[in-house]
């Protein structure tokens, strides 16, 4: 067998999508591109591109945006096609928009193949379900950095010491550093007041903060580390000006004289560990409990604040997953008021985002639809089965379309506020292939059947099958193939069960099975698992051939007899034959025995297309043309009567014989074609010769 085309068939059967590739490369020799040279049928269902638009051109036409996306595709292939190393992976397209788990490795270098298949909706329900596990309090789908600032390098400890300081000289302000400790984000001490800031801050870094020196330069309001600048960072701002709760404020202004106050975040490896605090002073005296008290205070704001950033930011990625799902997603509070809608819903639904937040979600749908509802407001232990509820419902758009759906909905979080997640998923499809798969079920002219696959049992049964084993539906629903004694031996199930689980499925296979009255007959079964919720099902047909069975045993008694019949024919004098109804009467069939008759063989008669007129003597020919030709008119005539005539042998020796003819007529009839036999009667007719010459 020829491998390329084994291979060939493999891949155009395989269920995952298939890509051969070349990589591009730069005068360096690092991969910049990858062109499409081969792909099958699924590389089109699970990309949706059509291998027309994308043979032989490069990635970067096709996708232009790969170049862009998050995980460097052609990076990851090029190393493939250089190296020779096989890899697998997951990964999101952001070009296709879709997940995919991928293996590509390397048929030869510069070459990479890939076999993916696409996982899209198994990662999607698999964030969903790790977001619903968390009670969508903590989970991001990328890893939260707060806006604080981030780490450069190592030994610089802070990124930002001050991002302002008043014009005023230094000893005019107040510094302070507070260190938090990271368990619990609480101020754990206070270092110092000092008024000289730049003495101060020297000493309280060290060794710890720095290593390398730095000094402040008011005038400028900026800092130096040796010739480097730290300029200002975007979100920093949001930890700065006026933070400090109103109320506090006042009481500072009022007993310190205190004019402005200003905080700078502090992190190392990502973590929030203090503050620097800077406070321009009207007085000479300074009240050093309040100062510590607002220290303390202003560190509880701060935290605060970067707790509410980080559930913005959680909350924002939240928003980004829903609107990715290709499901209706509801924010509801424990009134039932809509208080968020993804794009998915209000693209199906018709209503805009203002829309949906003055409505209840029992206004999508119907009145038992609000009674569920209710049931699971009044539902306040935790713990039980009401925090988790599926069920099935109908929503209605606004134009009245009608969407029936299946609905998850959960208990959570939703900033600090208790609601419900409500998560449909549009089973308009879903019910649409079940009623093409009814429809086809029940209206198959085949028995068909499904059935548990390890105990045999049935779920359903159409018409055809419970006619063609002659019971009623409730003779056999619910019941094992084996209790209803259905094969004519139970190794029969065992037999179709091993080679079922083996393939997966079983095609054209032969077996008898009994009847409810006890008959057996036989069938051809054709039968695929299919798994619904972890359960194996066996959806089975088969055709009851017992009739054909008969009908070809039969077929085979009358060829014996047809053979021992042709073989006395064959052997014997009598020549049969086939004329057409045209001119002369051409030869279509002659028996093999025409040989002995005529001197011809059946190729020559074949070949040169010789009629019964040509083996008619000339001195005869007008007599059996004018015999066939009146039989032939009238309609009522099925045979003709023949008088004896001679043959033109090929040896040219005097034969007579007699001819007995049959008139095929269609239903209309016409005549279609005349069969016959013959046989050599120039024996009898010397015998009769001599006769009447003795008699003379």
């Amino acid at each position: 067998m020829d491998n390329e085309k084994v291979i060939e068939s493999v891949l155009e059967n395989t269920d995952a999508a298939f890509g051969l590739h070349k990589v591009v490369l730069d005068k360096k020799g690092n991969p910049i591109d990858y062109i499409f040279e081969k792909v099958n049928k699924n590389f089109e269902k699970y990309t949706g591109l059509n291998h027309l638009d994308i043979i032989g051109k490069k990635v970067t036409e096709v996708l232009p945006e790969i170049e862009k996306s998050n995980f460097d595709w052609i990076k990851k292939y090029g190393e493939v096609a250089l190296t020779g190393k096989s890899i697998k992976f997951e990964a999101f397209s952001e070009s296709l928009n879709r997940y995919y788990t991928v293996l590509a490795f390397s048929p030869e270098k510069y070459y990479f193949i890939t076999l993916f298949h696409e996982i899209s909706e198994r990662k999607s329900r698999e964030l969903l379900n790790e977001l619903q596990q968390e009670n969508f309090e903590y989970l991001t789908l990328n890893k939260v950095i707060t806006d604080i600032s981030k780490m450069q390098t190592k030994d610089e400890v802070f990124h930002y010491l001050i991002e302002f300081i008043s014009g005023l000289m230094p000893e005019s302000v107040i510094l302070s550093l507070e260190k938090i400790d990271e368990d619990n984000l609480r101020l754990k001490e206070v270092k110092g007041l000092e008024k000289n800031i730049v003495k101060k801050v020297i000493d309280l870094a060290g060794v710890d903060f720095f290593s390398k020196p730095f000094k402040i330069i008011p005038e400028f309001r900026e800092i130096f580390s040796q010739t480097r600048l730290y300029e200002h960072k975007e979100g920093l701002e949001k930890f700065a000006k006026s933070e400090i709760p109103a109320s506090i404020a006042k009481a500072i202004q009022k007993l310190l004289g205190i004019k402005s106050i200003y905080t700078i975040g502090l992190v190392s490896d990502n973590k929030y560990i203090g503050n620097f605090h800077f406070f321009l002073r009207g007085k000479d005296t300074i009240n050093q409990q309040l100062i510590e008290n607002l220290f303390y205070q202003s560190a509880l704001v701060i935290e605060k604040i970067a707790e509410n950033l980080k559930n913005k930011e959680l909350l924002n990625n939240f928003l980004t997953f829903y609107n990715a799902l290709q499901d209706f997603v509801f924010v509801v509070d424990m009134q039932g008021n809509i208080k968020y809608a993804n794009e998915y819903a209000k693209e199906h639904l018709g209503y805009a985002f203002e829309e949906f937040t003055k409505m209840r979600i029992t206004s999508l749908c119907n009145e038992q639809n609000e009674s569920d509802f209710r049931e699971i407001v009044n539902s306040k232990n935790e713990n039980s089965e009401a925090d988790k509820r599926i069920y099935e419902c109908t929503y209605f758009s606004k134009d009245g379309k009608s969407i029936p759906i299946e609905m998850i909905i959960y208990r959570g979080i939703w900033g600090e506020e208790e609601i419900f997640y409500f998560i449909g998923k549009d089973l308009t499809k879903v019910q649409l292939s079940e009623n093409k798969f009814k429809l086809i079920f029940n209206n198959n002219p085949s028995p068909m059947s499904i059935s548990e696959l390890s105990r045999g049992i049935f779920i359903d049964v159409n018409e055809a099958f419970l006619k063609a084993i002659k019971c009623k539906r409730e003779d056999i629903i619910g019941k094992s193939s084996l209790e209803v004694n259905l094969y004519e031996s139970p190794e029969e199930r065992r037999n179709i069960l091993e080679k079922v689980i083996k393939d997966k499925n079983i095609s054209n296979y032969k077996f008898n099975f009994r009847t409810f009255d006890s008959e057996i007959r036989s069938c051809l079964l054709s039968a695929e698992v299919i798994e619904i919720n972890n359960v194996n099902y066996l959806v089975s047909t088969f055709v009851d051939i017992t009739e054909r069975i008969q009908l070809e045993n039969r077929i085979k008694e009358i060829n014996k007899k047809l053979f021992e019949e042709n073989n006395l024919f064959q052997n014997g004098p009598v020549v049969l034959f086939k004329l057409r109804r045209e001119k002369h009467y051409p030869i279509a069939f002659v028996s093999d025995n025409i040989n002995e008759l005529t001197g011809y063989s059946t190729n020559e008669i074949k070949e040169h297309n010789i009629s019964l007129i040509d083996l008619v003597h000339y001195l005869d020919r007008e007599k059996v043309i004018k015999e066939i030709e009146e039989s032939l008119e009238d309609p009522t005539k099925v045979y003709i009567n023949h008088s004896e005539f001679r043959l033109n042998t090929k040896d040219e020796r005097l034969t007579w014989v007699n001819l007995f003819t049959m008139i095929i007529r269609d239903d209309n009839g016409g005549v279609k074609e005349l069969l016959g036999y013959t046989y050599d009667i120039t024996a009898t007719k010397k015998s009769e010769e001599n006769l009447q010459t003795t008699l003379k």
